[in-house]
């Protein structure tokens, strides 16, 4: 199930789903828990994810506890992005995971094919070298 959060204009956040007020420590235990959420501008409707991840992941690093451990690169390109394009920052950065995700989908079904293969010629060689029970006459 989606979660639909309503951001207002005193930032408020308003879970739609539960119909409730949440604060970011119960988004970032959405996201934590893998559920799908979208933060959207309520009197706009534009998408303000990036923007509210931003401010969890702030807000975390700050506390000491992190939404995410990323690598120092990662971390520096996250920000790089953020100060040039602020609401772009995560879509550009979202367009490699799922390329190398698409490759490595494409990888693991070419080697379950192989595998397969390799198994079937197991088979017939374990077949073919088992003793029948028959004596072969020699004359």
């Amino acid at each position: 199930m989606d979660y639909l959060i309503k951001r207002y204009p005193n930032r408020k956040l308003y879970d739609t789903l539960r119909s409730k007020y949440v604060n970011l420590e119960k988004i970032a235990g959405l996201i934590r828990r893998g559920k799908p959420v979208k933060v959207v501008d309520h009197k706009t409707n534009q998408d303000a994810t990036p923007i509210v991840l931003a401010e969890i992941i702030l807000k975390q690093a700050r506390e000491k506890r992190p939404l995410l451990r990323l690598p120092d690169s990662l971390s520096r390109l996250l920000m790089r992005k953020a100060r040039e394009r602020p609401a772009k920052a995560f879509d550009e950065l979202d367009v490699v995971p799922k390329e190398r995700y698409e490759r490595l989908r494409k990888s693991v079904a070419s080697l379950k094919a192989k595998i397969n293969k390799l198994q079937v010629e197991r088979r017939r060689f374990i077949q073919a070298a088992r003793p029948t029970g028959r004596i072969s006459g020699g004359n």
